[in-house]
C-alpha cells in the first residue's frame, strides 16, 4: 500500500511539473512573438491532449513494470485502461480540429469554398 501512495503522489508531482513546463514555455513563446501576434494564450486543447497522453504514458510504464514483473493476469485490464482514455481523447482532438480547419478554410478562401457549407452547431463540413 506504501508502495501505492508513493507511486500516485509520484504520479501527480509529474502532473503538476508537467503542467508548470508548459506554462513557462508558452510565457517564453508570448515574449519572443509579441510583434507577430499579442495576447496569443495556449491552446488548451492541446494542453489538455497533451497531458492525458503524458499520463497514460507513464501509465504504460508503470503499469507494464507491475505486469510483467509480479502478475500477467492483469495485462488485459491494463491495455484497456491504456488504450480507451488515449483512444477517445486523440479522436475528440482530431475531430474539434477538423471543424476549426475547415472553419479556417471557408474564412480564408471564401470564393474556392462557395459551395460548401460549415455547420458549427452540428460541426460537420
Amino acid at each position: 500500500m506504501f508502495k501505492l501512495a508513493i507511486a500516485f503522489l509520484l504520479g501527480v508531482t509529474s502532473f503538476f511539473l508537467f503542467m508548470l513546463y508548459l506554462k513557462n514555455t508558452s510565457k517564453g513563446r508570448r515574449k519572443r512573438n509579441r510583434t507577430k501576434k499579442d495576447g496569443r494564450k495556449p491552446e488548451f486543447k492541446k494542453i489538455v491532449v497533451s497531458s492525458v497522453l503524458l499520463t497514460y504514458f507513464l501509465g504504460v510504464v508503470f503499469g507494464a513494470y507491475i505486469v510483467f514483473k509480479y502478475d500477467y493476469s492483469q495485462l488485459a485490464p491494463l491495455l484497456t485502461f491504456i488504450g480507451a482514455p488515449t483512444t477517445g481523447a486523440i479522436l475528440s482532438y482530431c475531430y474539434v480540429i477538423r471543424t476549426e480547419n475547415a472553419i479556417k478554410l471557408k474564412q480564408q478562401y471564401p470564393a474556392e469554398t462557395e459551395g460548401y457549407t460549415v455547420d458549427i452547431n452540428n460541426t460537420t463540413v
